[in-house]
């Protein structure tokens, strides 16, 4: 009896062991948001929904006022929204050789498929946006639409401690429901920066054998996670899902978990990246399971 009860505590594990295993340093990005609206004559995309418009976005380095260099791309989509708008968010990473310049840096945006005789290439300084952390906002009008860029200078939240983005109402509230070994965590996860918006669960249950849990992740009802983990500071599980944004990524963490004398408690977390950059944290509720 007295080494079971050893062996019982001995997994207790605190909110600093698991944040230190998963910490890793902060990254710097440009959090970009982009609305285009056609004017009222004007017709681009006669498919149903949903209907895009593909860009890229270019950063580009110019040393003198005459040069620009690419120096990074990466694509993207404006989808069709509400009388006929079009929108989309997305995120750059910051790497150094973009900070080091001496010169200026700017977001080079071209439109794809268009129709023919639109202007499909709008260029954006950017320097003070990365040097002093202002907003940068873009605002065009043409004959054929509006076009709208926001940009602001964020700083990633380290994954494992408290995130700024949670995305459930209030991050104290459970989801969980719990039957003698087992509990279910469910919750509508709306994170559109990595185009989610589906209803998620997390399914745990106790295995009293090996002293571990059997957890599962499902997005509705697909399961896309099913493993056995160790109660001893279990590693985040991570994920890309066929019908997210293209480069974007999922990552199921257990926060707190705490074995006790009836029960097995702890919190269940779900991180978002979009090229590599951490966007968004939702919190899907504390379980208490009862063993």
């Amino acid at each position: 009896m007295l080494t079971t009860v050893i062996v019982i505590f001995s997994l207790l594990i605190t909110a600093n062991d698991a944040r230190i295993s998963h910490i890793r340093k902060a990254h710097s990005y440009l959090d970009l948001h982009i609305k285009l609206s056609p004017t009222d004559d004007t017709i681009i995309c006669e498919n149903d929904p949903p209907c895009s418009i593909p860009y890229a976005i270019s950063v580009l380095y110019s040393p003198n006022h005459f040069d620009l260099q690419s120096v990074m791309m990466q694509d993207g989509g404006l989808l069709r929204h509400n009388h006929n708008r079009f929108s989309d968010s997305t995120v750059i990473r910051l790497t150094k050789a973009m900070k080091l310049h001496n010169g200026k840096i700017y977001l080079g945006l071209r439109f794809f498929d268009l129709p023919i005789g639109m202007q499909d290439y709008v260029i954006m300084d950017v320097m003070r946006v990365i040097e002093n952390g202002v907003k940068g906002k873009l605002e065009m009008i043409t004959e054929d639409y509006r076009l709208h860029i926001h940009a602001t200078k964020e700083v990633e939240v380290n994954h494992g401690s408290l995130s700024n983005y949670i995305y459930n109402d209030v991050m104290n509230a459970t989801n969980c429901e719990c039957i003698p070994k087992n509990c279910a965590c469910c919750i509508k996860l709306n994170i559109a920066k990595i185009g989610l918006n589906d209803f998620g669960c997390v399914n745990i249950t106790y295995i009293a054998e090996d002293i571990g849990m059997r957890l599962s992740f499902s997005i509705n009802g697909y399961i896309y996670i099913s493993k056995e983990l160790s109660l001893r500071n279990p590693p985040p599980y991570c994920l890309s899902l066929p019908f997210l944004k293209e480069y974007a990524a999922i990552c199921l963490r257990i926060r707190n978990l705490t074995f006790r004398q009836t029960t097995v408690d702890g919190c269940l977390e779900l991180d978002a990246e979009l090229y590599h950059v951490h966007v968004a944290t939702a919190h899907l509720g504390c379980f208490s399971i009862p063993i």
